[in-house]
């Protein structure tokens, strides 16, 4: 069973992955460099909350 914490880790994860995948999906259809660079910034983003997410829940 999980925790009160434990959900609200993964339910603020869930959230950061949904708005992730629609800026990187924009990016995807845009032709635009600087798009794509700021995509690759966030995914280096999210990678490091998805690090943390996990840390949180060890604890």
């Amino acid at each position: 069973m999980l925790t009160y914490k434990e959900i609200q880790v993964l339910s603020q994860l869930i959230q950061a992955v949904e708005q992730a995948s629609s800026k990187l999906e924009a990016s995807l259809n845009s032709k635009n460099i600087e798009d794509t660079e700021k995509t690759k910034q966030l995914l280096v983003v999210l990678q490091k909350q998805i690090k943390q997410a996990i840390l949180e829940i060890k604890k």
